[in-house]
């Protein structure tokens, strides 16, 4: 066991070290390059790491770094009470609640979203490489219009054997994202509700094939109904 102390209470075998649940500390396992793999000549192992290439593959304690909370710890968000066993990230429902504000308004035919990453020191979503946001929007009545924008990060190789950054949707710490989803002419006349949806997907398969179910949810949800002519009119936006 490892902490920043040992009370005198604890049962446990434990080693104190002052940088435990710092940045540098969770750094260890949060922040790392893409691995090189070798393997010998016929060796249809999964191979040996025999180093890193010059492309991140986790980059959340340097997404930290460049928010508005550096000054903070990680352990400040991610343990709640002291002598805690629990540190809640990424799948702890309370924190993925936390995370992003969602405010939805309409502008013409569309439902505009604004995701506003307002509770968290890293971009959302952060960590794994798969981990992305999918945005929905749609009518029961007509699933075919369903619409749908993802936010994440896209790869493509690298000379080193990594694989380089092409794409990064996710939303930094502090911003708020403003997202449109068209649903069409008949958006105003129908007095159907709509459905919004954010899911957050841990997996490169939201919906795994039969044979690659996973033991563990593959997603958290948010989901609101929203009715068009309640839903207030999105505000103008200046012209600079």
């Amino acid at each position: 066991m490892l902490s920043r102390q040992r009370s005198p209470a604890s049962p446990h075998d434990t080693e104190a070290r002052a940088d435990c649940g710092g940045t540098a500390y969770c750094a260890g396992c949060h922040q790392f390059s893409f691995p090189t793999i070798e393997r010998d000549p016929g060796d249809k192992g999964p191979g040996r790491v025999t180093g890193y290439t010059a492309h991140p593959m986790q980059d959340t304690v340097a997404q930290h770094g460049r928010g508005p909370h550096a000054d903070k710890e990680c352990l400040s968000c991610h343990q709640r009470e002291t002598g805690a066993h629990r540190f809640p990230g990424g799948h702890d429902a309370g924190m993925i609640a936390g995370a992003l504000q969602v405010d939805a308004c309409r502008d013409r035919t569309s439902v505009v979203v604004t995701l506003a990453n307002t509770g968290a020191g890293h971009n959302v979503p952060t960590g794994d490489l798969h981990r992305h946001l999918v945005l929905r929007a749609w009518r029961a009545s007509a699933p075919e219009a369903l619409q749908e924008i993802t936010l994440g990060r896209r790869f493509a190789p690298a000379p080193d054997g990594g694989k380089r950054t092409v794409a990064d949707t996710t939303i930094r710490a502090g911003e708020a994202r403003r997202l449109a989803l068209p649903l069409g002419k008949l958006a105003a006349a129908s007095a159907e509700p709509i459905s919004l949806e954010l899911r957050l997907v841990y997996t490169i398969d939201e919906f795994p094939f039969r044979g690659r179910e996973l033991a563990e949810p593959t997603f958290a949800m948010f989901a609101r109904e929203l009715d068009w002519k309640t839903t207030p009119r999105c505000p103008a936006r200046r012209k600079d």
